[in-house]
Order: C-alpha cells, then structure tokens, then sequence
C-alpha cells in the first residue's frame, strides 16, 4: 500500500470516528443525518449545460470522473443523435449515459435491475430535473418474460459484473472473467419485442446494451424490433474471443445492421478485460 492511501486511510478512520463520540440516539440521528449530507454531488460541465452525478461511494465518483474518458465513444454515439430520438440503455449501471442524454433532450428508457444502482439512477434523474425525459425501469432484459435472480459478485454502489439467471448459480462469467456470486437479487425479466407489443414501449431509435453474460438472450429477445427502420443503431460490449460474438454480428448483419466500428475503452487495454471492445452498428 503506498504511503498516500495509508494517509488517506488513517484520514478517513479518524473522520469518521469523530461522530461516534455522541452517545446514544442523537449520536446515531446525528451519524445519519450527516452522512446524507456529506454524499458527493459531482459536478460535470457537458456541451449541453452542468450534469450532476449522486456520488455515495467510490465507484460512482469514478464513474462521474471518467464521464469522457472511459469510453468516449460513447459519448460521440450520443452527441450524434438527434434531439427527438428515443434511447434505449439496457444495463444503465449507475445511469451515467441515461442522464447524459437526457440532459442532451433525448427520451431515454433506463433498464436497470441492481437495487442498488436503481437507488443512484433515480438521484442522478432527480437532482437533474430529468423526470420528463429519463424514464428508470428496474427489470432485466432477456429473450422472454421470466423470473430469475440478478447474481452479483458485489454489493458495492456503482458496481457491476451482475447476471440474470432463472436459476441460483454460484458464480458470474467463465474463465478469466469468472466471479463469486456473494448476493441474489429476486427479479423479473422482459423480452425487448414484449415491452414493445404487450406494453406499448415506445420503439427505440437507438440501443445501448452494457450485461454481464446475456447479451445475446437480450439481442435474440429483439427480432421483430430489429427489423423495425425505426430502429438505427446498436451499441454493444462485447469479448472479441466468444464464439457467441462472432454469430451476433452475423445476426444483425441480417436484421440490416452492419458493424460500423470497433473500439476499446483505454481503461481495458492493461486489464483481463482487454478482448472486450465496444461493437457499434448502423443501418
């Protein structure tokens, strides 16, 4: 451990040590009420006005911070997009390029099913007045209507390496990217075509698919609106060594989405995630 985070420790050991000097119910109100208030609001300065992130954690912060850097492009899928289109994130996290693009004006359908980033989602909707334009559904997506448990390898605010399952497993991902499952979440999961036809979900110009594990249950739960024109791109993560990305790519190749671009986070380069790019596809 560097010398840096050992300071940093001892810091935030005392910090946070001081409040529990209080006896009784009023010291526990008054840790309660401080840690609210001591919550970051990270601030983000976009082409479309400040952005505000709800940073109760490490891992959001970092997220905030890496906004344009982490994966930028992202960020250029989003700025291309007109005003009026409707955006679809499947595997919002934390809803980082759900608000984004809300702030941008777009309609945005957040799918997310971690309570815990459900709970981030819907401070980062309400802190940016975006209400009217970010819409947060804490469900899965899959190839059909089905109830499962979301496995999480963490139960850390902003964290991820999560996979809905219809059964119980006891662990996330195969080989390097293989993960104890630590926690389960109860939860429900809908086929894209089904929220489309049974429900009346707005169909999307645009879709963002960021899952561990099922993205091709998700792209295979989607025929009928891939071969919707009103539908014009998808932006999808992807391990370039799976068998399984190779066929998704020939899929939507079919359905008239083509590979436009291929392209790697920086973050991922040194990493075991580095055969993991980001696949963006148009008609």
């Amino acid at each position: 451990m560097s010398i840096k985070k050992e300071i940093f420790n001892i810091a935030k050991k005392i910090y946070s040590s001081i409040p529990k000097i209080i006896p009784g119910y009023f010291g526990k109100r008054f840790r309660a009420e401080s840690a609210e208030s001591l919550v970051v609001i990270d601030e983000v300065d976009t082409k479309y006005g400040i952005l505000k992130y709800y940073c109760m954690g490490w891992i959001p912060l970092w997220r905030s911070q890496t906004l344009f850097t982490k994966e930028p492009e992202m960020i250029e899928w989003v700025d291309n997009m007109d005003k009026n289109d409707i955006l679809w994130d499947i595997g919002a996290n934390v809803g980082l390029y759900s608000v984004y693009a809300g702030l941008k004006g777009m309609k945005v359908f957040a799918f997310e099913p971690s309570a815990l980033n459900t709970f981030l989602i819907s401070k980062n909707i309400e802190i940016n007045n975006l209400k009217d334009n970010v819409s947060l559904f804490p469900i899965a997506i899959s190839d059909k209507n089905e109830f499962g448990y979301l496995n999480m390898t963490s139960t850390a605010l902003g964290g991820a390496l999560n996979e809905f399952n219809e059964t119980d497993i006891a662990t996330v991902g195969e080989g390097k990217y293989e993960e104890k499952v630590i926690f389960k979440q109860g939860m429900f999961a809908y086929a894209t075509d089904e929220l489309i036809e049974k429900y009346s979900f707005d169909v999307p110009n645009y879709i963002k698919i960021d899952v561990d594990s099922i993205e091709d249950r998700i792209v295979y739960g989607m025929g009928k609106t891939l071969d919707n024109s009103t539908l014009k791109g998808i932006f999808l993560e992807l391990d370039e060594t799976e068998k399984r990305t190779e066929k998704l790519i020939d899929f939507l190749s079919k359905k008239g989405l083509k590979l436009k671009e291929k392209r790697q986070s920086p973050y991922f380069k040194n990493s075991k995630f580095n055969t993991q790019f980001n696949y963006i596809f148009g008609r």
